[in-house]
């Protein structure tokens, strides 16, 4: 597979469970696993040989090939991408360990790992003896499998569950999935993206291309998605450039932050504002759930975009997630609705982006802090403001940061029953 990409034959793939002879269901539930990352992948042998397709095998096989199928199908998004920048510019799809990190001479001799584009590591299963176990070596510190499990430089033995890819994200680098595998293409296609991200201290900037699959016209009629993530404060913006198009991109439902543990001082925001770059009007207040250590996760994001009016974040000026860490949560509306503010208040002046998350989560701008002469520690907050009645909160309830879980055990179950429900 390698070397038919170094030759310019980038659309290659052994026959999965072998073509000569006869196979095992051990052996073709291995291979299935490891062809899942072919790019051109079918099971099929020679005439005369034993029936080799997953049904005449157990249950056990069909869990097997039916978990690794839909995780390939999820990540065809990233191969798919491979495939246009290899036509338009040449290269590789499938690329080598050495061809990636040219520097690092212990990749000279690891021919069993290799890569889909530039952003996902594969580290295969290909011992019979220990069949739900992987070797990788990992080159890069701060590289993550998609389940949010850091790995650092150096040789590692990992454990998997049966169809279970050992698959990793490199540092500051981010792909797109689509979870929600349906009965055809066409149906994975239209489900929304989930972008998973590996966060090492640098701004990540991720483009995705996207066309309708179908129309040899894609050079004229496609989409280039944009994600990026700024490291200076953790502001994320998604657009896209259009050529043409006469079909819509999905939209993102959900970002996935995993943040290595090399990474110091970095505040994790509560949650984030999102607001349509093109009406700044529109904004979508996103929670923030911390999945283990400091990464994190955004769910629901295309539902609470249209609730709020934002009907497409891919268009050319595109969307923006201002962070939020709960600066203004303890201020109390001091104006009782005058337009002037009274003069034992405080004023502020906004603009920017502050302007805008003051404005999205109703904050104002003529306040008092509940930590005054007025208020201390011994006194509840629902007990000052029945004393205080001329003073009101603002009316954006404190968000509660939700712990999605501190163990990989945890995590990992939530992550994998989503993406496999």
């Amino acid at each position: 597979m390698l070397d038919m990409n170094l030759f310019g034959i980038t659309y290659n793939g052994a026959d999965v469970c072998g073509f000569f002879e006869d196979t095992t269901e051990e052996l073709c539930s291995l291979w299935t696993q490891v062809g899942s990352f072919y790019p051109f992948m079918r099971n099929h042998n020679a005439f005369g040989q034993t029936d080799q397709d997953p049904a005449i095998y157990s249950s056990n096989h069909h869990a097997i090939v039916d978990r690794t199928l839909r995780e390939r199908y999820s990540l065809l998004p990233e191969l798919h991408d491979a495939f246009f920048h290899s036509h338009i510019n040449g290269g590789t799809v499938v690329k080598s360990m050495v061809e990636v990190f040219n520097k690092d001479l212990k990749v000279r001799d690891i021919w069993h790992q290799f890569l889909w584009g530039n952003s996902l590591v594969i580290a295969p299963k290909i011992h019979l003896d220990r069949p739900n176990q992987a070797d990788f070596y990992c080159a890069e510190d701060g590289t993550f499998d998609l389940h949010g499990m850091q790995y650092n430089k150096g040789d590692h033995t990992i454990a998997t569950n049966p169809g279970v890819n050992p698959v990793f994200i490199r540092p500051n680098h981010a792909i797109y999935r689509q979870m929600a595998v349906g009965q055809t293409i066409e149906d994975t296609r239209k489900s929304f993206f989930t972008i998973q991200a590996a966060y090492n201290g640098q701004s990540i900037q991720k483009q995705l291309f996207w066309d309708d699959n179908d129309n040899l016209d894609f050079l004229d009629n496609h989409y280039m998605l944009n994600f990026e993530i700024n490291s200076s404060d953790m502001k994320m913006k998604l657009n896209a450039n259009q050529v043409g198009t006469n079909f819509a991109a999905p939209q993102v439902d959900a970002i996935h932050v995993y943040v290595a543990d090399m990474v110091k001082n970095l505040e994790i925001p509560t949650h984030f504002i999102m607001v349509d770059l093109n009406d700044t009007s529109k904004t979508a207040t996103l929670n923030a759930e911390i999945i283990s250590g400091n990464s994190f996760r955004i769910d629901n994001i295309a539902k609470m975009a249209r609730n709020s009016g934002i009907e497409n974040i891919w268009t050319e000026i595109g969307v923006e997630l201002i962070p939020y860490n709960g600066q203004y949560n303890n201020r109390l509306d001091c104006s009782n609705g005058k337009e002037d503010c009274p003069a034992n208040c405080n004023t502020q002046e906004i603009n920017g982006d502050e302007e805008i998350l003051m404005r999205a989560l109703n904050v104002p701008t003529c306040f008092m802090e509940n930590d005054t002469r007025f208020y201390d520690q011994s006194t509840s907050r629902e007990s000052f403001l029945q004393v205080n009645a001329d003073y009101k909160p603002f009316y954006y309830s404190p968000v509660q940061r939700k712990v999605v879980s501190n163990s990989f055990k945890s995590s990992y179950e939530i992550l994998t029953n989503s993406y496999f429900a």
